[in-house]
């Protein structure tokens, strides 16, 4: 999908205290956006992680599972 899948693609999205997850299934893209809470109000910093980064380098998805099951238990 070209151009911007922001405006192509309705994501799923989850949200906590501090985070949104926005994943864009089509595009294959993750969006994590970090809540910044300060006394000038809130700031965000957006990191999005894309599948090809997954494809190019395995372990990438290795760490990132490593991750995930330890935080899981």
């Amino acid at each position: 999908m070209a151009g911007k899948y922001w405006e192509n693609e309705q994501p799923e999205i989850v949200e906590t205290k501090w985070m949104i997850l926005e994943y864009y299934r089509q595009a294959g893209k993750l969006r994590i956006i970090r809540k910044i809470i300060r006394d000038g109000g809130t700031h965000f910093r957006t990191l999005t992680i894309d599948r090809r980064d997954i494809k190019e380098g395995p372990e990438v998805l290795r760490l990132l599972e490593s991750a995930l099951q330890d935080w899981k238990n």
